[in-house]
């Protein structure tokens, strides 16, 4: 009696498996793949932990493109340009970016080349980083590795993002 229960939930759950992963389904309106283009803001911090400087707060604007998929498992691939007011140590700090990001189940990974100046001083640097969220959204914690401004201390080595997409500015479906 045991062994037909047993055979016989391993069969239903089994069926609910596979069709949770048949790709003939009828997929819902909204599926797809699509290209978007959105306006984005974002929040930065840099934590330090020495006398010299403060904590860097920052806020970012920016347009942000992606190619998106969703479907069952979503996933994007996606490249953004913004720009980035910030304060350090009472120093007013511009910044600009420019970066890729790809995303699959909600982890997402990236990089970016990132310009940041005080007027006085400048650095340019590369910033892998690793997070949280997909398209429209990114949670993330990113290294920042100095290519010049060796002197530029007012942003540390980690850099902790958050942005969202505000406003839709186009969005234009693949696949038919």
């Amino acid at each position: 009696m045991r062994t037909g229960l047993f055979v016989l939930l391993f069969l239903v759950v089994g069926q609910i498996s596979l069709f949770s992963q048949d790709s003939t389904r009828v997929q819902p309106p909204g599926w797809g793949s699509y290209m978007e283009t959105n306006l984005f803001i974002g929040y930065n911090f840099s934590p330090t932990d020495d006398g010299e400087r403060s904590n860097y707060h920052s806020v970012e604007i920016g347009l942000w493109q992606g190619r998106v998929q969703r479907f069952l498992h979503p996933a994007s691939i996606s490249w953004y340009l913004s720009q980035e007011l910030g304060f350090s140590s009472k120093e007013f700090i511009h910044g600009t970016k420019i970066g890729i990001s790809a995303s699959a189940m909600f982890l997402t990974l990236g990089t970016e080349l990132t310009y940041h100046t005080d007027y006085e001083k400048q650095i340019m640097a590369i910033s892998p980083y690793f997070g949280l969220g997909g398209y429209p959204f990114k949670f993330t914690v990113g290294w920042r590795g100095k290519l010049s401004g060796k002197d530029f201390k007012a942003l540390s080595p980690v850099n902790v993002n958050l942005s969202f997409a505000v406003i839709q500015l186009k969005s234009k479906k693949l696949d038919k």
